[in-house]
C-alpha cells in the first residue's frame, strides 16, 4: 500500500462477508487512509453482484466522496440457483460449476468499469480482488 497517495480513499466489495470485513478494519487502521466506503447488499446503496444498476449506484456514492485510488473486491456467492458450496471433492458437477466460474468471471469487470469511470482524477484507482 506504499504506492498509494497520502490521505487515499478505498471502496471495498463485499464488505459484510469475512474478507472484505477485516479489509475494511485493515484499511481504517491504516493512518494514510482518509476514508473507507464499504459496500454489500446490506449498505444504502447496496450492492448486488448481477445488478448492474446497483454497480452503478455505489459508484456514484463513491464518486461524491473524491477520487478513488484503490478498490478491493471481496465479494462471492456461496448459494447460487439455491445450491449451496460443495464441501467435497466428490460433491463437484461440472455442470453446476461451470456457471458458477463463467458467472463469476465477468461481474468484476462490470464493477471496475462502474467505479473506475468515476474515480474522479486521470489515473485510474488499483482494483484488486480476492
Amino acid at each position: 500500500m506504499n504506492r498509494l497517495p497520502e490521505a487515499y480513499r478505498a471502496v471495498v466489495l463485499g464488505a459484510s462477508g469475512a474478507i472484505g470485513s477485516a479489509l475494511v478494519a485493515a484499511l481504517q487502521a491504516d493512518v494514510r487512509c482518509a476514508h473507507v466506503l464499504a459496500y454489500s447488499r446490506n449498505t444504502h446503496p447496496g450492492f448486488e453482484l448481477e445488478d448492474e444498476a446497483s454497480m452503478a449506484a455505489c459508484a456514484a456514492h463513491a464518486a461524491s466522496h473524491g477520487p478513488l485510488h484503490l478498490v478491493l473486491d471481496a465479494t462471492g456467492a456461496l448459494h447460487i440457483d439455491g445450491q449451496g458450496p460443495e464441501k467435497r471433492l466428490a460433491a463437484l458437477d461440472p455442470q453446476r460449476l461451470g456457471p458458477r466460474v463463467c458467472g463469476q468471471r465477468d461481474w468484476p469487470r462490470a464493477a471496475a468499469q462502474a467505479l473506475c469511470a468515476l474515480a474522479g482524477h486521470q489515473t485510474p484507482p488499483w482494483f484488486l480482488r480476492r
